[in-house]
């Protein structure tokens, strides 16, 4: 089944049809779990021969990062440009003691590592703007989403404030979201931080409840009126449904992209 998703693939491009050679069609599902066997197959064999050269070895699908012996840079580099013919490794050295490595930014200072978030320098922060069509569910999620990434990847309380006022401020004055709003998220996240047990606890035990049963609607977006079209259908349903009955409804949105072929399949 594999053989059969992966070998003999077309694909158009520019009027003209062509057959993929090698590798997987970018956009597959089964190119980040083959990438992961592959990998896991790669370490598996090679590791025996560095791990003399480098210790510890963390790897998140094909990036990784690891303490190399001082010297054996390209010694790793070859043993591990071997390994397949179509298969290179390119390698980043830290800088003034800093490293990326995903969207985390490691510091080392002496006989410790400090963490905090990283951004290219290509970055303008433009998230989901305020003003966009697009429920206010999104709006707040987008910023929960970066406000918990802070709480999750800064190692102390100095980095998180920079991060946390970095965030405020970019949402404020690029994406312009009322400082109402901001406040009452980040207040309300902090909270939530603080009383992180309970949260945890409560969520388990509202999805261990066997008798619960949710009852899911997806409908597009339609501002004002489908707001209030959703709470109309929420009342209804709390007072026609049993008690352990609950309905859930999925906003969908459609991309302005999709109104025009920018590009060639």
């Amino acid at each position: 089944m594999l053989l059969l998703c992966t070998k003999n693939v077309h694909f158009t491009y520019d009027n003209d049809i062509y057959q993929q050679k090698d590798g997987v069609a970018m956009g597959s599902p089964l190119g980040p779990v083959l990438a992961g066997i592959f990998m896991v197959h790669l370490e598996r064999t090679l590791m025996p021969k560095l791990e003399k050269f480098i210790k510890p070895w963390k790897r998140y699908v094909d990036d990784t990062i690891t303490y190399i012996k001082p010297g054996s840079i390209n010694v790793v580099i070859n043993i591990l440009n071997n390994f397949h013919q179509n298969i290179k490794f390119t390698y980043e050295l830290e800088k003034d003691g800093k490293i990326s490595f995903l969207d985390v930014l490691l510091s080392r200072f002496d006989d410790k590592i400090e963490t905090t978030v990283f951004r290219k320098e290509t970055n303008n922060d433009i998230y989901l703007h305020w003003k966009s069509f697009a429920p206010i569910t999104w709006k707040r999620g987008t910023l929960k989403t970066l406000i918990r990434r802070a709480y999750t990847i800064c190692s102390n309380d100095k980095l998180l404030k920079e991060e946390l006022i970095h965030l405020e401020k970019c949402f404020a004055e690029v994406n312009g979201y009322p400082k109402w709003l901001l406040k009452q998220t980040f207040d309300s996240f902090n909270n939530n931080n603080n009383n992180r047990n309970d949260n945890i606890n409560n969520i388990v035990n509202e999805n261990n409840s066997e008798n619960r049963k949710i009852h899911t609607l997806k409908l597009p977006y339609q501002g004002e009126e489908g707001i209030n079209l959703i709470k109309s259908i929420k009342n209804s349903s709390k007072r026609t449904l049993p008690e352990n009955h609950e309905v859930r409804i999925i906003l969908t949105g459609k991309k302005l992209s999709s109104c025009f072929n920018i590009k060639t399949t």
